[in-house]
């Protein structure tokens, strides 16, 4: 099922007018964008995304209230390493379609820290096929994240 939904998505962004041309600076900038946020997570780089997010970037999570600014992704980002100290976030999937960037990512890491309010369990944890949806506008400013199992 979760297979199906990613390739849904992915389909309906190709069908929008799919071509076989070679990738376009627009895809590259996009590729360095995704890789810029690998960084982020796996090493705690947070002044990357002074670089390429938007100041009023929008971060809309099911399991969390919306995050709005750059200063709120910071939080959930460091409070997420300090309760995850080892994570570990790899693509699995790419796909850049105009403004969009569509990706399935997995997150691997074991809670050793406080995450906000949750003591450690010592568990390791694996997130795969999180989705995440991203429209640039010059810098990221939306981006929506779905976990699909």
């Amino acid at each position: 099922m979760k297979k199906y939904l990613f390739t849904l998505v992915a389909f309906s962004f190709l069908l929008a007018g799919a071509s076989c041309q070679q990738k376009t600076d627009n895809e590259k900038e996009m590729k360095a964008h995704a890789d810029a946020q690998l960084e982020v997570w796996n090493t705690g780089n947070l002044s990357l995304f002074d670089d390429i997010l938007s100041p009023e970037i929008v971060t809309h999570n099911a399991d969390v209230e919306d995050l709005i600014g750059i200063e709120s992704v910071k939080v959930w980002v460091t409070s997420t390493r300090t309760g995850f100290p080892d994570v570990n976030v790899t693509i699995d999937d790419l796909i850049v379609k105009g403004e969009y960037l569509v990706w399935r990512w997995t997150f691997t890491g074991t809670h050793t820290g406080l995450f906000f309010d949750m003591p450690p369990t010592g568990k390791k944890s694996k997130l795969p096929e999180y989705l995440s949806l991203t429209l640039l506008m010059g810098r990221k400013s939306n981006h929506g994240n779905i976990i699909t199992s």
